[in-house]
């Protein structure tokens, strides 16, 4: 089934462009909504210059007339936002496909759930920075009302080459609180110790090992992306202040490791390490 009128809501931002590419290829007529000015690398055939978070009744009829939509504001706009825009599109006689990229699952899901009946309803979550395209990334998939279009834009992914993994909102943001909330607190927190030790990296790598190189590797990749995106997962994850405590702790726990007169608890924690690890793909 082709997607033949999608409308990408944040279009200019670079998860809204993403999405953007992917339903060109798929032989949509793409709009871009975005309250900003028109970018000239945006090749949408059409461009509307417009305020998603208070939508007109011109935006609202186009809404309407689509196909698809897809919502790609950040996680604050985009839930204030979505009522909205749900009612006019569940008013075709159609159903339509929703798809957002927020980065929570659980509460844009909650929302979606009162649209099942009229509403195809996807949120997919591209695990990596869009600029990297979707060829060999992975993308979370959280399907609430399934159809043809939903299958569809699921198949353009995959001709995309990405790997598709279908969640519930729960497994998702049970999974990203390790993936992205710890992890990129973890490399963020390496990189603030860094600037608290008066860091000189151009020394520093004449000399750094294989691990001090790969953690600086990630914090470059990390500190040259939008901050707001990185804010916005620790911000809104419902488990990120717990896994924060928890890198907290287990800080304290090396610590006092660190500071016991023998390597014990230091060769237990590396046990258990290892136990963990030890029947993944990285074994």
């Amino acid at each position: 089934m082709t997607l033949s009128r999608a409308m990408v809501l944040g279009g200019l931002g670079q998860a809204g462009q993403l999405v953007a590419q992917a339903l060109t290829h798929a032989g949509s007529e793409v709009v871009v909504v975005d309250v900003r000015p028109r970018s000239e690398a945006i090749n949408a055939a059409r461009y509307v210059q417009a305020d998603i978070t208070k939508p007109d009744d011109d935006l609202l009829r186009a809404i309407a007339d689509a196909d698809c939509v897809a919502m790609c504001l950040p996680e604050r706009a985009a839930l204030a936002a979505a009522p909205a825009i749900l009612d006019a599109m569940a008013k075709q006689s159609g159903r339509a496909l929703w798809i957002d990229t927020l980065s929570v699952k659980q509460n844009i899901c909650g929302i979606l759930r009162s649209y099942t009946e009229n509403l195809e309803l996807v949120s997919i979550n591209p695990m990596f920075a869009p600029a990297l395209g979707f060829a060999g990334h992975s993308v979370a998939f959280v399907e609430i009302s399934g159809g043809p279009k939903s299958e569809a834009f699921g198949q353009t992914l995959r001709s995309l080459g990405a790997t598709v993994e279908l969640l519930t909102p729960e497994t998702h943001d049970k999974l990203t609180a390790a993936i992205q909330v710890a992890t990129h607190a973890a490399i963020l927190a390496f990189g603030a110790a860094l600037l608290d030790l008066d860091y000189d990296p151009e020394k520093a790598l004449a000399l750094a090992t294989p691990p001090h190189r790969s953690l600086l590797s990630l914090l470059q990749r990390l500190s040259t992306n939008n901050p707001e995106v990185y804010w916005e997962i620790q911000h809104h994850h419902p488990d990120a202040a717990t896994v924060r405590a928890s890198l907290n702790r287990a800080l304290a726990t090396l610590d006092a490791a660190s500071r016991a007169n023998t390597p014990r608890q230091f060769q237990q924690l590396f046990e258990r390490l290892r136990q963990l690890l030890s029947g993944s793909a990285l074994s």
